[in-house]
């Protein structure tokens, strides 16, 4: 493989390359291009303004009470309160914060939870007929809950 390496080298020496030739110049014909033309201008009558509607004198509105923000946090840490209560088997402070949150939320978004932990709360502080009253109106309300085994655990029909 030496003498290989020591050929080629003695090849490359002894060949010269001979010089290209320049190469022959690219002529590019161009044909002349017709002349642009200029198309006529377009008259468009313009439609005449339409006058603005003139608005109807309107009643005052109510003002709406300021909604209350969306809090879903605050809720939620009502619900945690109550589950720790419950943990704890402390059923009255239980209700005393799922009432907080039934207070501040009356329709918010953890209310199956609220109703569901009311209902196990009253039926661990001895309240059986309330546990199963609310446990009626919980079943109407949200018949396809997830929380429906705990509600019929604690008040059985």
């Amino acid at each position: 493989t030496v003498g290989g390496g020591v050929g080629a080298g003695v090849h490359a020496v002894a060949v010269q390359p001979k010089p290209l030739a320049a190469p022959a110049p690219i002529v590019i014909r161009m044909e002349s291009a017709p002349a642009p033309v200029t198309p006529e201008p377009v008259v468009v009558d313009a439609p005449a303004p339409v006058p603005a509607p003139v608005p109807a004198p309107s009643k005052p509105q109510p003002v709406a009470p300021p909604k209350r923000p969306d809090n879903l946090g605050a809720e939620r840490s009502y619900i945690e309160q109550a589950r720790a209560a419950l943990s704890r088997h402390e059923a009255a402070a239980a209700l005393a914060a799922l009432a907080q949150h039934e207070r501040e939320y009356p329709a918010g978004q953890l209310t199956e939870e609220r109703l569901a932990l009311q209902v196990i709360a009253l039926s661990e502080s001895g309240e059986v007929s309330e546990a199963r009253a609310l446990a009626a109106t919980f079943r109407a309300r949200f018949p396809d809950s997830l929380l429906m085994p705990a509600v019929d655990a604690a008040a059985p029909r």
